[in-house]
């Protein structure tokens, strides 16, 4: 129990009741609108109890060694056509979505591509912290090698841009702790090499005729199709604009979501718009939707806080900052209706706690199964 715990324990109660009085007044919706907004909210503060740094590091190899065959996935997702069987969606009634010229958006083992685009930015995290720590030497350099193949063959522009703000925000944190300056100087000098590498590969070519048309709808003003800027822009902009017109008590919690649009009008979708704070406003009224929205930003500032702490006061543990430039983003401004979202940033905001421990304790709950601590 903490203060976070206290806060949203009294907001669920409190959008609870609102979405059955004045509200939407469907209890499944209203559920899963709880659900959404607190249930894995103690995740977080359950982890750093029970993992330590040694768990992190370990968690981040296991992540390494997945996204050796992940990448390989990814590659042949994107190669085969929309029809293929490694393209199907969920339920096996479609597939996946298409970025341009008939290439899909490959999803991985994942639902969609959100889920492709965070599991490669969470890659890109330990690959850099292996650098910076100087573990796992041949599993991080073959796994660079992959991701680079992998986000080139994603066809996302949100995966650039996350892997760009990871690799702009780790370096970032080289400078502030100028001990770790020479090895993040390894890991630019080892990916322009594979990058250089991998231009002259004939899978470099195909996905230069694919995403070119991407980028360039991008900066088309007549394209419908926003562009990196304008989708960050629009994730600041429009709850400024919706907050003139939201009402006091909102439509009520779990509307917004895509279930409560399957619920509501009987396909998925999204009825109180795709921005999460827009739709954080809309669902729960204005003082209630003020007060989640600064829950949010609490909790990412609370990350940020450790992570700093720790990258200042240790040589040798870059984790929990790298961590945070994967992690933040999801906790400010991801859409957790979706759950895989939802699921990275919960989970990641535990092992950025968790990655502050540097020793492991035998936690009570666990007593009965060690005989004595882990080293």
């Amino acid at each position: 129990m903490n203060g976070f715990i206290l806060t949203s324990i009294i907001l669920a109660v409190c959008l609870g009741a609102g979405a059955l009085l004045w509200g939407h007044g469907n209890v499944l919706v209203m559920l899963y609108g709880l659900r959404t907004n607190f249930l894995h909210l103690p995740l977080i503060f359950v982890i750093p109890e029970i993992f330590s740094l040694d768990d992190v590091k370990d968690f981040g190899r296991a992540v390494l060694w997945i996204s050796l065959p992940m990448s390989l996935l990814i590659i042949l997702q994107f190669l085969s056509p929309p029809d293929s069987v490694l393209n199907v969606a969920v339920g096996g009634t479609a597939g996946q979505i298409k970025g341009a010229l008939g290439q899909v958006c490959p999803a991985g083992t994942f639902s969609f591509v959100t889920g492709t685009t965070s599991f490669l930015a969470f890659q890109l995290v330990f690959i850099i912290a292996c650098f910076i720590a100087g573990q796992y030497k041949v599993l991080r350099a073959v796994s660079l090698l992959c991701l680079i193949f992998a986000l080139i063959s994603s066809v996302s522009r949100s995966a650039l841009l996350s892997c760009g703000l990871i690799l702009g925000i780790s370096l970032w944190g080289c400078f502030l702790n100028p001990k770790q300056i020479k090895r993040g100087a390894g890991f630019l000098a080892l990916a322009a090499i594979f990058v250089a590498v991998a231009s002259f590969t004939p899978l470099f070519q195909v996905v230069s005729t694919t995403m070119n048309p991407r980028i360039e709808n991008a900066d088309d003003k007549q394209s419908r199709t926003p562009g990196l800027l304008e989708r960050f822009h629009n994730e600041l902009s429009d709850p400024a604009q919706v907050i003139k017109t939201v009402s006091m008590t909102g439509a009520g919690t779990g509307a917004g979501t895509s279930v409560g649009a399957r619920i509501f009008v009987g396909r998925r979708g999204f009825l109180l718009g795709e921005n999460e704070w827009s739709r954080l406003l809309l669902e729960s009224g204005l003082i209630l939707g003020l007060f989640l929205i600064g829950l949010r930003i609490t909790l990412a500032g609370y990350l940020v806080y450790w992570g700093y702490k720790t990258l200042k006061k240790s040589d040798n543990n870059p984790y929990p900052w790298v961590l945070c430039s994967a992690v933040v983003p999801l906790v400010l401004f991801g859409s957790w209706g979706q759950p895989t979202i939802l699921g990275f940033a919960c989970f990641g905001a535990g092992l950025v706690l968790a990655a502050t421990r540097p020793s492991y304790e035998i936690h009570p709950l666990f007593k009965h199964a060690y005989s004595s601590a882990r080293r």
